[in-house]
């Protein structure tokens, strides 16, 4: 699993999202039958905790939004889902380019 990049950049983080989708998004995860549904076979789990926050008021919700476009954009695509463990460089970022070991 990979956190998604939460920075204002336009193509590979939250800068196209606007505050009303950002606190619909945690909105969406607020029923009980929305948390309580099964995955479906080879569907994506988010590692976010969507129904942890979406309690939270729109005013919370919107302080947050409003925090992480203080951050610096930074172009980094972060891939949903990888068959394999990319290994690490030295630096600590993970290499997506290289196949995992026995790989083709």
């Amino acid at each position: 699993m990979f956190s998604s990049n939460l920075t204002p950049h336009k193509a590979t983080g939250l800068g196209a999202w606007t505050k009303e989708q950002f606190v619909a998004r945690f909105r969406a995860s607020k029923e009980e039958s929305v948390r309580a549904a099964p995955l479906a076979p080879g569907g994506f789990n988010s590692p976010m905790a969507w129904s942890a926050y979406a309690g939270m008021t729109d005013d919370d919700l919107g302080a947050i939004y409003e925090y992480l476009r203080t951050l610096p954009p930074v172009n980094n695509q972060v891939p949903r889902w990888l068959d394999y463990q990319p290994a690490r460089k030295r630096s600590g970022v993970y290499d997506y380019e290289t196949p995992w070991e026995g790989e083709e």
